[in-house]
């Protein structure tokens, strides 16, 4: 399972609309089984998941404290 950590930091609106675009469509065309991603692209991963709901999943990770990590 690929696990990519914040594959869409530093790029422009563009351009991070588009890579996540592909990875959805790796997803669905079963390129790779699974993909783990790591983001702060919550608004990006939500509309994702909105769009998409029986490929993309988010889950929240919060830290000891509570607070979203």
């Amino acid at each position: 399972m690929p696990w990519l950590d914040e594959p869409l930091e530093h790029l422009d609106p563009v351009r991070r609309a588009g890579v996540a675009a592909t990875l959805v469509r790796a997803a669905q065309t079963k390129s790779v089984e699974q993909i783990l991603i790591t983001t702060y692209e919550g608004e990006l991963a939500q509309r994702l998941a909105a769009s998409t709901p029986d490929t993309v999943k988010l889950t929240y990770v919060r830290s000891a404290d509570g607070d979203l990590v």
